[in-house]
């Protein structure tokens, strides 16, 4: 896309639908947003009509690559509300990526994205109604994502299902 003449921006936001949750990880998503109700508050076949749609916006807490002891930070350890230069990008890029964006539903991928959630909604006024609590991370790694999913999957799917943009 470069040797198209578009710029690096240009070119990271066209590919980056193709690219979001790739693999396993994005079927596991797909198939768990399908059984919670997307495909009919969205109005497509199958929540994998989304991604590379106007009405998907994939995002993440820490938007720039962080690494831990050389490797990649899996969001755990430390805590991002408790080191300080993680806590730093929470307030000033995610929490302005989030304004940007006032009338979508949150699908936050597992409890630490929760926990950063419910920090912002105590410091803005983020409505629980669009944030989908209990949904579990979709990666292979996750090994009790099933279990987290079935018990949280009726309150998940009432909450799609009664969405309204």
């Amino acid at each position: 896309m470069l040797n198209s003449g578009f710029s690096p921006d240009e070119a990271n936001a066209a590919k980056k639908p193709q690219v979001a949750f790739a693999g396993s990880m994005r079927s596991n998503l797909v198939s768990m947003m399908d059984q919670i109700g997307f495909p009919e508050t969205f109005g497509v076949d199958s929540s994998a009509d989304l991604f590379g749609s106007s009405q998907l916006r994939t995002g993440s807490v820490l938007k720039y690559p962080v690494f831990r002891d050389r490797r990649n930070y899996t969001g755990s350890t430390p805590k991002p509300l408790s080191h300080p230069a993680l806590l730093e990008m929470i307030d000033s890029v995610f929490m302005h990526e989030l304004a940007s964006a006032p009338d979508c539903l949150i699908l936050p991928l597992g409890r630490s994205v929760e926990r950063v959630l419910d920090y912002v909604a105590s410091k803005t006024n983020l409505p629980a109604s669009r944030v989908l609590t209990g949904f579990p991370h979709p990666s292979g790694a996750n090994g009790h994502r099933q279990k987290h999913f079935e018990r949280a999957r009726k309150d998940l799917r009432r909450m799609v299902l009664g969405w309204s943009c």
